[in-house]
């Protein structure tokens, strides 16, 4: 992909090691790629804004809407309850008699105050993430806490979590295959978080059947990964095109590859 000006690219796909190689379409359209770029700012992603994060996740998980007209009419209810509030009634009521004074009658609006948006893309969107540090499902929700307070690491944790829980069974699916691509997951998290991260993310991608890439500076990550599935991506002296090199394929003896694994966040 390359950056023309600012917020601008200009994209070019194709199959095998030339740019003039043919491409199939149907082959491109198989695939289900979801891309995590470097997390500086996990929060920000997971704020409770329009197309977020955790309202996409229960549109996925309630695809043919079945809970829909539920949420809609619970959220309809509790603006109707709270339109009696002696408060809010009275709040009401200042507003509109203000209106009234100000407008007259025949030009000032009526108004009305609601909890929250009845419309079901509104209703999840409106929703937030919060955590309590310990496990314990008879925490109180007051007890919750806003993702402000929480450490940068266990928020990128979070977002993490919230998109592996997208990710369903290819087989559910009516693509062939399915590519999670990670850049740099160590942000902000201490080694042992590394690799119980990395572990977690290896074992899912065997359960789902899943192809996942993840591209790393930490000597911890490449310490947990088997030599046999370490890439280097280097670029070419002559036309600085990508070269993508198999450590399994550059000739190591048994004793190389053991100090290797044991030195490579040094070499």
């Amino acid at each position: 992909m390359k950056q023309l000006k600012i917020n601008t690219t200009k994209k070019e796909i194709w199959g095998g090691n030339s740019s003039s190689s043919s491409f199939e379409w149907d082959t491109y359209k198989s695939i289900k790629c979801t891309y995590l770029p470097p997390l500086r700012d996990a929060e920000h992603r997971l704020r409770n804004v329009r197309g977020s994060r955790l309202s996409r996740l229960i549109t996925k998980i309630d695809p043919e809407n079945t809970a829909k007209e539920r949420l809609v009419d619970t959220v309809k209810q509790n603006n109707q309850e709270l339109l009696k509030d002696e408060l809010i009634v009275k709040a009401k009521t200042n507003i509109k008699s203000r209106l009234v004074e100000a407008l007259g009658e025949n030009l000032a609006q009526d108004i009305s105050i609601s909890f929250s948006d009845t419309r079901f893309e509104r209703i999840i969107e409106n929703l937030k993430l919060l955590f309590y540090p310990f496990l314990d499902v008879n925490t109180s929700i007051d007890n919750y806490r806003e993702l402000s307070e929480n450490s940068l690491g266990y928020n990128n944790l979070l977002y993490l979590a919230t998109v592996l829980a997208e990710l369903e069974d290819v087989s559910k699916q009516e693509i062939s295959n399915e590519i999670l691509l990670i850049e740099e997951p160590e942000a902000h998290l201490h080694p042992q978080l590394q690799t119980k991260l990395l572990e977690y993310i290896q074992k899912q991608a065997e359960i789902k059947g899943i192809q996942v890439i993840v591209t790393t500076h930490s000597p911890t990550i490449a310490a947990s990964i088997d030599l046999d599935n370490m890439l280097v991506v280097n670029k070419n002296e002559l036309n600085r095109s990508p070269v993508i090199v198999p450590l399994k394929n550059v000739g190591l003896k048994p004793k190389q590859q053991f100090f290797f694994t044991e030195m490579d966040g040094y070499y």
